[in-house]
């Protein structure tokens, strides 16, 4: 990208002519309603009436990636930097993570390094780049010097047309619990190594419901269950813990998780020590250095801890 247009030679939001602008504004209307198919069909007309309106382009180029269409998403940057490589640093970021998505890992190394380079003001974003950047550089040398490796499925006995994902095991690799998806609908299973063989899965009824049971961990003595389930109406943010009990042979009714570990933010992803004694998760809730940190609670006097952020050794804005 060695060339570009002058200011003179494409139109942006500022200088666009008012019916032109018209398409755009509506466009951003559909886009903020995530009516994606409205807002490309006003940003086509846009873009037929002048094809260098480079807000449009841009804007383009964000919607087609949200809906999937990643290769048309990263063309329609790399069309934005044409027309001028310096409009908006930020072109040269969404360009690089649209790639990572693609696995097109040395491509989206340049392009990091590019928006880390340019003029991009924004303290936080430039981080996350940096990350981006190593984790590009280590997934091209990944992929250019592979290591031996050979998953085994598990089977029909646990597998299906649907998504399986992610797994737990017990210490003593005995009980596997999973989440599987049907369409929306995310529920647990489980099933028990007998024999060297994994038996069919069964649903875990008394846990499942409706709504969305998501990330679990099951203790290494299996007895324990903690998980995410999320848009309950007897939780207190879109997402809560909640834990069950294998007692008697059966998994007791679900229960949020008590004292602080909920908030009316989000929680979710636990995961609990080899001892049962700490649980970690991951909130948005008050005292968070970015959207989503990691907390810790302990189990203390048969109650847990106020929850504490691992701080920023672990933790980035």
């Amino acid at each position: 990208m060695t060339s570009s247009l002058t200011a003179q030679d494409y139109t942006t939001k500022v200088n666009a002519p008012k019916k032109i602008l018209k398409y755009y504004d509506k466009a951003q209307t559909f886009n903020r309603a995530e009516q994606f198919p409205e807002a490309l069909d006003q940003l086509n007309k846009a873009l037929e009436k002048d094809p260098t309106f480079i807000d449009a382009k841009i804007l383009r180029a964000s919607i087609l990636g949200a809906t999937g269409l990643l290769e048309l998403s990263a063309n329609e940057f790399e069309e934005v930097l044409k027309i001028d490589p310096e409009y908006i640093p930020r072109v040269w970021y969404e360009l690089a993570l649209t790639e990572m998505d693609l696995q097109w890992y040395n491509k989206a190394a340049d392009h990091f390094e590019h928006y880390l380079q340019s003029k991009a003001k924004s303290e936080i974003r430039r981080q996350k780049a940096e990350r981006h950047l190593a984790n590009a550089r280590f997934a091209a040398e990944a992929i250019a010097n592979p290591v031996p490796f050979h998953p085994i499925n598990l089977g029909s006995s646990i597998n299906t047309e649907s998504q399986e994902y992610l797994p737990s095991l017990t210490a003593d690799g005995t009980r596997l619990v999973f989440t599987a998806r049907v369409g929306n609908q995310e529920d647990f299973y489980y099933s028990e190594l007998r024999d060297h063989e994994w038996q069919p899965r069964q649903p875990m009824e008394k846990i499942n419901t409706p709504q969305n049971e998501g990330a679990q961990c099951i203790s290494a003595d299996g007895r324990m269950l903690i998980f995410t389930r999320c848009d309950s109406r007897a939780g207190r943010g879109g997402c809560d813990l909640y834990y069950s009990a294998f007692e008697y042979g059966q998994w007791s009714e679900p229960e949020k998780v008590p004292g602080n570990v909920n908030t009316p933010a989000w929680e979710g992803q636990p995961s609990l020590s080899t001892a049962g004694q700490t649980l970690y998760f991951a909130s948005d809730r008050k005292g968070s250095l970015g959207k989503r940190d990691i907390w810790q609670s302990t189990w203390q006097n048969d109650q847990w801890s106020e929850p504490v952020n691992l701080g920023p050794k672990i933790n980035t804005p």
